[in-house]
C-alpha cells in the first residue's frame, strides 16, 4: 500500500512536470528493459487463472504478450505503449500484487477503469488473494 501513495506522488510530480515531459512514458521510452522471463512466465500463469473473474468486468481485454522487465530502482510501472510491466523481483512480500496491478493497467489500457488506482488495487488483491 505504502507504493501505492509513492505512485500517486510520482503521478502528481508527472502531472506537474508535463509542460517539460517528464512523465511515466517519457522515462519508459528511455528506460532499458532488462527481462525477467522467470516473473513473466508466472504472470502468464496467473492471468490464465484470472481470466474468468476478469471477463466479468466491463473494459477488460486480454493481452497476448506482455514484457517484464526488471525494475532496479524507482517503482513499478506498466508502460501502455511498449506492453511492458517493469517490477521488482517476486521475492518481496508485495510483489505478486504489484505484477497483477501492473498487468491490469494493460488489460484495461483501453478502458477509463484502467486509470483508476484505487478500482485496479483493489482487482489486483482480490486475485491475489482468490484461490
Amino acid at each position: 500500500m505504502k507504493w501505492m501513495c509513492a505512485k500517486a506522488a510520482f503521478g502528481l510530480v508527472s502531472v506537474v512536470l508535463a509542460g517539460s515531459a517528464v512523465t511515466d512514458q517519457h522515462v519508459a521510452r528511455n528506460l532499458q528493459c532488462e527481462p525477467a522471463p522467470q516473473i513473466a512466465a508466472r504472470l502468464a500463469t496467473l492471468a490464465q487463472q484470472w481470466q474468468a473473474r476478469l471477463r466479468q468486468e466491463p473494459g477488460y481485454a486480454p493481452v497476448p504478450q506482455i514484457v517484464v522487465c526488471l525494475a532496479r530502482s524507482g517503482l513499478p510501472f506498466a508502460d501502455q505503449k511498449h506492453m511492458r510491466i517493469y517490477v521488482r523481483p517476486l521475492d518481496q512480500a508485495d510483489a505478486q500484487t504489484t505484477l497483477a496491478h501492473e498487468y491490469l493497467h494493460l488489460a484495461f489500457a483501453r478502458y477509463p477503469s484502467g486509470r483508476d488506482e484505487a478500482y485496479i488495487e483493489r482487482l489486483a488483491q482480490e486475485l491475489v488473494e482468490q484461490p
